[in-house]
């Protein structure tokens, strides 16, 4: 969580190659890319989608990742999706 939040794409490359659970979920239902959206780091975003990470997930509130990108003024980047 803590390489999706802060941008760290080597470590992030490191732990899928390593087998970690891109989709694993923590807090509230939060996955590495619900982070990677909140913190809008595109290259965090486009990295776990291009690792088959889920764009339909929703948090334990409901929320999609659509909605955490309005939230945040991160719409446009999010246009494809």
């Amino acid at each position: 969580m803590e390489a999706a939040k802060h941008g760290r794409l080597e470590l992030a490359k490191l732990l899928v190659k390593s087998g970690a659970a891109i989709d694993e979920t923590q807090r509230a239902g939060w996955s590495p890319l619900h982070v990677a959206v909140a913190s809008k780091q595109t290259p965090m975003v486009n990295l776990l989608l291009s690792q088959g990470a889920r764009i339909d997930a929703t948090i334990l509130d409901g929320k999609t990742l659509l909605d955490l990108a309005v939230e945040k003024g991160f719409v446009d980047e999010f246009r494809p999706l």
